[in-house]
């Protein structure tokens, strides 16, 4: 079987688990409730800066849990031990989800969108920051549910890290700045999104950080979650 034969065989297998889980249910839902409700109480101006703020939190908060919940679902079913039994290498596994839920991210994001405010963004900043943001947060989930086996242990760190990760928000609303912000992953793509509603809410050089920052950032996360990966599940099963 080929790699690319097992990465699609795994993708099938992700979406028919991801369905029985109503995960797309629970996405339909967020684009009627979220785009609806955003519609209703905000004008159009206000969507510029509400509806970034409402990625970070919605599409980065729902992508994380996801897959955190997937590899915990798989870990107490032990589904995953028989992963090191089988041709498939833990970076297809990890490509299968970080593919699969970063799309449906991305249509729950244009649901929203549409619901609420139109098409009139910029669609290639749009869907780089939509796209950064998900697999920045996917790949968050992997580092910290791949140490834990219940739902209950992975609960506490995900609050605090999360607390932590969405701070920028105040940034958007033009409450509060610091340069810290820099420093987190979820900044570079929250630029990129804010770029999108409004081209002039970020400078040149804002938005080379934006694109260098959220590929960087994919990066070492990626290596960070293949390693820990191998640490806690492939490793600890042999």
């Amino acid at each position: 079987m080929t790699n690319m034969n097992r990465l699609l065989q795994t993708m099938r297998l992700d979406i028919t688990l991801q369905a029985r889980n109503y995960y797309y249910h629970i996405s339909l839902g967020l684009v009627l409730f979220l785009g609806g409700t955003l519609g209703y109480f905000f004008t159009a101006e206000q969507l510029t800066y509400a509806l970034p703020v409402a990625y970070l939190f919605g599409l980065g908060g729902a992508t994380y849990i996801f897959l955190a919940a997937l590899v915990l679902f798989e870990k107490q079913e032990r589904t995953l031990t028989g992963l090191v039994l089988t041709p498939l290498r833990p970076r297809e596994y990890i490509n299968a989800k970080l593919i699969t839920l970063t799309v449906l991210g991305l249509c729950e994001s244009v649901g929203i969108l549409l619901v609420s405010y139109g098409w009139g963004v910029n669609w290639l900043w749009l869907m780089v920051g939509l796209a950064g943001m998900g697999l920045v947060y996917c790949l968050l989930g992997l580092v910290v549910a791949v140490r834990y086996n219940t739902i209950n242990e992975f609960l506490m760190p995900t609050l605090l890290i999360n607390i932590v990760l969405q701070l920028p928000f105040v940034a958007v609303l033009g409450w509060w700045f610091t340069p810290l912000f820099y420093l987190l992953p979820t900044y570079p793509p929250l630029l990129l999104l804010t770029a999108a509603f409004d081209p002039q809410a970020a400078t040149v050089g804002q938005m080379v950080y934006g694109v260098v920052g959220t590929t960087a950032a994919i990066m070492a996360l990626y290596i960070w979650g293949q390693r820990s990966f191998q640490h806690h599940v492939v490793e600890r099963m042999r």
